[in-house]
């Protein structure tokens, strides 16, 4: 027996009414995971800056 996932609402793409909106959208976004941590860099500045680094 095939388990039914439930949750989300598929969509006929061909018949939405935004689908220039996705397809666009689409076009030009890529997939991506985006992380923010606090980073404490403080040694590795000093480091740069005592060997003149950019």
């Amino acid at each position: 027996m095939e388990k039914k996932i439930t949750g989300y609402t598929t969509v006929d793409i061909s018949q939405w009414h935004r689908k220039e909106h996705f397809e666009a959208f689409q076009s030009v976004a890529q997939c991506t995971y985006n992380q923010t941590v606090q980073l404490d860099i403080t040694a590795f500045l000093k480091t740069v800056k005592k060997n003149k680094h950019k």
